[in-house]
């Protein structure tokens, strides 16, 4: 199948950062046989034009969307980030028929109520390595979905949810890895622009701190 990804993130507060956990679901969803195209929207500017230009590249089966934050995290008055997420819904409907698929940390704090809100197909929250190749497998196949794990579908379609159980992983040398080279950079990013590089040492939190989100996601 011909899988577009697309990370939806245009915050720069703090960093601009390249879609880590995209770029691994890509790697893994590669590795199962499928042609993988990735699109950056960090900059946010001309959304509907880049979109539409990556669905007429790749003619995609499948679309997946990462959406990163839910809002800005700043308490006195935090910006809605989930707004922002909408047009690219909206470009990516315009452009194709292919069922549209969630997933991202923001998406997996609230994945019910985002995937209502976004009004995208479905959504994995929690880790995609495995359960997005395997949401691939299913729609070829046209076989049911339930027993996937992390998977969101709408409220309002008789929709159902399969929280994740946690990954039998226990390294994260057992994670397909991305090349560095391969994580998509912003396409018009200026020649030395300076852009942070993620590294993963770790995945996940065993604290439950009230201030923090990570352990939730």
């Amino acid at each position: 199948m011909n899988i577009l990804l697309i990370s939806a993130n245009t915050e720069q507060i703090n960093m601009p950062v390249l879609p880590l956990g995209m770029a691994c679901v890509a790697e893994a969803t590669r590795r199962a046989g499928h042609a993988v195209s990735m699109l950056n929207l960090m900059n946010g500017q001309d959304v509907q034009g880049r979109v539409a230009a990556a669905l007429a590249d790749s003619r995609p089966d499948v679309v997946g969307v990462s959406v990163r934050n839910i809002d800005d995290q700043v308490m006195d008055r935090p910006l809605f980030l989930l707004e922002k997420a909408r047009p690219v819904i909206a470009a990516i409907r315009a452009g194709t028929d292919a069922p549209i698929a969630l997933g991202g940390a923001g998406y997996s704090i609230f994945p019910q109520d985002a995937l209502d809100y976004l009004g995208a197909d479905m959504g994995i929250a929690g880790e995609g390595e495995a359960a997005f190749p395997l949401l691939l497998e299913r729609l070829g196949k046209k076989a049911p979905m339930s027993d996937i794990p992390g998977l969101y579908l709408p409220r309002g379609a008789g929709g159902f949810h399969r929280p994740a159980p946690p990954d039998g992983r226990r390294t994260l040398d057992d994670f397909p890895q991305p090349d560095p080279a391969l994580l998509p950079r912003p396409a018009d990013a200026p020649e030395g622009a300076e852009i942070f590089m993620p590294f993963q040492t770790r995945r996940g939190c065993a604290m439950a701190c009230a201030y923090c989100s990570t352990g939730v996601i």
